[in-house]
């Protein structure tokens, strides 16, 4: 497995920790509001606390907070939001490919070694920028060889997802995957 789809996939997993942590926390801290509620004003006001119950999860930590000085819900509604929050912004940072510059991707062109030439219809290729694909095509366009490929990896241009791409694999440094 690639390296860009491991550490997709670990962005994916923590970003999904992150949901859990902020779901679990907002739900325990739903609980404690309900319950402090039911306490102070009694089971009907608990009950429609429920249904407003974003309201709930706002004031009720900072009413606790104030009467009492317990600073117990206002940590596990904020804290645990802050901390899924923060998780589900570290995955998704992990998880989006970065986007390499011309400049970038010149210079991985010219360090590349040279391309192959001798390509058969279903070989696997792979060029220096990491894409991979399947050859499906061999055809002659102006003057010279050309590969038709379809990429699997080419998550940044949607456009080109299963489609044939004619490519000179020599000067587009292809190689074929063993």
């Amino acid at each position: 497995m690639p390296v860009k789809n491991i550490i997709n996939k670990i962005g994916e997993v923590i970003k999904g920790i992150g949901y859990i942590v902020f779901f679990v926390f907002s739900l325990w801290g739903l609980l404690i509001c309900f319950q402090l509620i039911k306490y102070v004003f009694g089971e009907q006001y608990a009950l429609i606390s429920l249904l407003i119950f974003p309201l709930t999860l706002f004031f009720t930590p900072w009413y606790v907070l104030y009467e009492s000085g317990n600073w117990f819900p206002l940590i596990i509604i904020y804290g645990g939001g802050i901390v899924g929050r923060v998780l589900v912004y570290i995955g998704e940072w992990v998880a989006t490919p970065r986007v390499l510059t011309i400049e970038e991707i010149d210079k991985i062109m010219m360090e590349a070694p040279p391309g192959e030439s001798q390509f058969r219809i279903g070989d696997r290729i792979i060029d220096p920028l990491g894409h991979r694909g399947t050859v499906v095509d061999i055809a002659e366009k102006d003057g010279q060889t050309k590969i038709g490929v379809i990429f699997e990896n080419l998550f940044l241009n949607e456009t080109l997802k299963n489609q044939v791409v004619y490519i000179n694999p020599i000067e587009q440094k292809i190689k074929r995957i063993k």
